[in-house]
């Protein structure tokens, strides 16, 4: 466990700034409605209240989509693990509300936890790639929405 955690700070550390990174990239996508992360959103003073001087925004995102198409198409198309956990290496996704909350799917809706809502646990990766994954994958979210003319990522064309 000793040699394991060895390099865990610079970890931590790797995985934060890939996870700020790719929040760029997702914030003010056409298809998603909210990207749930410390820095930017509302609530980020009370983050800053509690979180270690000089440290980042941690590494776990969740992105509400406009449309259950939307997600989904994301979701497939982002090409990484699939599964629920946190402090992985490599980044993984899940379609967090049904796991956490499929027997009870309306319950959770009242509260904010909806079907289309995807979660990421960002790994040390190269960003680079990682960008690419997700420009990928927002494409495809893209096109899940229907026909108009937006940019895509990948041609950089409208």
């Amino acid at each position: 466990m000793n040699k394991n955690s060895a390099d865990l700070k610079e970890r931590v550390i790797t995985a934060s700034e890939n996870a700020e990174r790719t929040v760029k990239i997702l914030r003010n996508h056409t298809s998603i409605e909210q990207v749930y992360y410390p820095k930017g959103n509302s609530t980020q003073n009370i983050y800053e209240r509690y979180k270690r001087s000089g440290k980042g925004y941690g590494y776990l995102l969740s992105i509400r989509f406009k449309t259950l198409e939307a997600a989904i198409a994301f979701h497939d198309a982002l090409d990484v693990a699939k599964g629920p956990s946190l402090g992985t290496n490599f980044t993984l996704c899940c379609a967090y509300t049904l796991f956490a909350h499929f027997s009870e799917l309306d319950w959770a809706a009242k509260y904010g936890v909806v079907e289309h809502l995807v979660r990421i646990s960002v790994g040390i990766e190269s960003q680079e790639a990682l960008d690419e994954l997700v420009k990928t994958a927002l494409d495809a979210a893209l096109h899940a929405l229907g026909p108009r003319e937006e940019f895509s990522y990948m041609t950089g064309k409208l």
